[in-house]
């Protein structure tokens, strides 16, 4: 998609720094999960440790509409828009 080394660190670090009671994973799952306009989260996993992890995620709250904003801040400047 066109993202440098850099911009992937940049990305990581804030995902890091995020306030956040789990992994990345679960928190990129509870975030589709917190969208207004999704209903269902279709996860994938390489291993019984990845889906027991993934599976969790559902038991943790949903995301704020404040952390929502902030991670839509993080991810802004890599938005793919070349489909639109």
């Amino acid at each position: 998609l066109g993202h440098s080394e850099s911009d992937i660190a940049t990305l990581q670090t804030q995902l890091y720094n995020f306030e956040w009671e789990g992994s990345i994973g679960k928190l990129a799952i509870r975030y589709a999960q917190s969208h207004p306009a999704v209903a269902t989260v279709a996860i994938g996993a390489s291993n019984a440790e990845q889906l027991k992890e993934n599976v969790a995620a559902a038991a943790l709250p949903l995301l704020s509409s404040e952390q929502r904003v902030k991670l839509q801040g993080f991810i802004a400047p890599y938005r793919y828009e070349k489909h639109r």
